[in-house]
């Protein structure tokens, strides 16, 4: 059976154009009063006051949020190891998760966006930015936006929860499968959104062979 973390390990061992993110000075010089994120350190922000900043850092392995402007659950939090689009910058940045924590932060080239499809930076003009939205009473499995049907998520208390297909292969609507991308018809490809029932039914047609 094939092993989703190994998938993504091995993607993340072919990401091209890519820059790891480094410490730098941050001035509060042209911006606004109020919070922000630190873009090197999810569990960090600064508030800018007067053209003056302050650093400041969540506690217990938390994580700043932009959205809410407090510190909540990490971004890692039931997600399984692999790499994510930094949604709040746009995909232009995105991170690495290991055991359920922030391990690595990273940024595109200028020109190029993370792919949630294809776990790497692509030319921004090939990669739409959608975020997947999770009600905290919805549940189910759904199509990642934008991946064409290679990526999918489920939602858990409010919680979204990302799952990569397999190598060449994209999720089946009909079939509540990943599959072949020969196999499948094209038609899935324009699918937005599914509910599974059970989530036994998600396997992989290679794992059988």
């Amino acid at each position: 059976a094939l092993n989703e973390s190994n998938i993504w390990n091995d993607i993340a061992n072919l990401t091209t154009s890519t820059i790891p993110l480094i410490p730098a000075q941050f001035s509060c010089a042209d911006k606004q009063d109020g919070l922000y994120s630190d873009p090197t350190a999810h569990n960090r922000y600064y508030k800018c006051s007067g053209g003056l900043h302050e650093l400041h850092t969540c506690k217990d392995h938390l994580h700043y949020s932009h959205e809410s402007q407090s510190c909540g659950r990490s971004v890692c939090h039931a997600q399984e190891n692999g790499l994510y689009a930094n949604y709040s910058l746009d995909c232009h940045e995105y991170y690495r998760c290991e055991n359920q924590r922030l391990a690595e932060s990273f940024i595109c080239g200028p020109d190029d966006t993370f792919s949630a499809a294809e776990r790497l930076c692509l030319p921004s003009g090939e990669v739409v930015c959608v975020e997947p939205h999770c009600d905290y009473n919805s549940s189910g499995y759904f199509v990642l936006p934008a991946t064409r049907c290679q990526a999918y998520y489920s939602c858990e208390h409010g919680t979204a929860i990302h799952h990569l297909c397999p190598y060449n292969s994209v999720f089946d609507v009909d079939r509540q499968i990943d599959g072949a991308w020969t196999d499948l018809p094209m038609r899935i490809a324009h699918t937005t959104s599914l509910v599974l029932t059970d989530s036994s039914q998600l396997t992989s047609d290679s794992s059988e062979k």
